[in-house]
């Protein structure tokens, strides 16, 4: 812990499936707790130390919680309520607090299987090609639902780094191609001739979320990696972060339509969700050393 009683948090969440609800729900509790425990430091009784969040990790649904809580740090966490009914009388209520909206719309109360706009449902099979199991295209209208009422709040946070690491892990089926070398060589054509023809298929998005937070925390190892990531920073106060800025024919025009489309990308998996396209830059694949 450096000298001046500082904390620093990375939290990084595994693929769950609908067990992302259950994440979600730990990562909005456990940020509306590094909060209130910043909140309480020098008062009478409190802590001594503060906690700052430096970085953010997921895959599949760990990656979507990610990107959905930046996302509702932009517009404000705010104490919310909300009811659960745990039986069939109408007395089995359960009322419970939330503080990230994006994260609770999406998890919560967005998540249907059978009923309405269903995952499960058959709408995406009117165009004649079955794409994947699970009905993407509802995914794809409840998160522009979602996503397109959040507003940058103009609100800074003490316990959140001024640069959030952000990293979303995904499976490029392509794959980049590539030759390991065994010569020894420099790297030449007879090196080419003599390696193993290999493809790499992991990808880990690397985005930058800056101006959110006031916490100077430096990343010795990212600069040494040389790897500044995408920079997402948010519009002016009251205005909608631009999350469905795309360009005809084109794709995302915008880092933050990126940060949606990774997320997607990231919960992809074979038959079950459908696969997306993202715009990964020659130094994500491969950095500059």
């Amino acid at each position: 812990m450096p000298a001046d009683k500082t904390f620093t948090l990375g939290i990084t969440m595994a693929g769950a499936v609908s067990a992302g609800a259950y994440t979600a729900g730990v990562l909005d509790f456990l940020l509306r707790a590094v909060a209130d425990h910043n909140a309480a430091v020098g008062k009478d009784g409190g802590p001594e130390h503060k906690v700052v969040l430096k970085a953010m990790s997921g895959s599949s649904a760990g990656g979507i919680s990610a990107a959905l809580a930046v996302a509702g740090l932009a517009e404000g966490m705010a104490p919310r309520e909300a009811v659960l009914k745990v039986g069939t009388d109408p007395s089995d209520e359960m009322t419970y607090a939330y503080g990230l909206r994006p994260l609770h719309e999406i998890w919560v109360k967005r998540g249907d299987l059978t009923q309405g706009d269903a995952l499960l449902g058959v709408g995406d099979l009117r165009k004649g090609r079955l794409v994947s199991l699970i009905n993407s295209e509802v995914i794809d209208r409840q998160a522009k639902i979602v996503l397109d009422e959040v507003r940058w709040n103009g609100e800074r946070y003490d316990w959140l780094a001024a640069d959030l690491e952000v990293f979303l892990t995904c499976t490029d089926l392509d794959g980049t191609a590539y030759v390991a070398s065994f010569s020894g060589g420099e790297g030449g054509e007879d090196d080419l001739r003599e390696g193993h023809a290999m493809a790499q298929h992991a990808v880990a998005r690397h985005f930058r979320v800056q101006g959110m937070g006031t916490a100077q925390v430096d990343s010795p190892w990212l600069e040494s990696w040389q790897d500044d990531g995408v920079r997402l920073t948010p519009p002016a106060a009251g205005e909608a972060i631009p999350f469905h800025a795309e360009l005809p024919d084109r794709g995302p025009a915008e880092p933050w339509s990126e940060l949606r489309l990774t997320a997607f990308a990231s919960g992809a998996f074979p038959v079950g969700l459908e696969s997306r396209f993202v715009n990964l830059t020659a130094d994500e694949i491969a950095p500059p050393r």
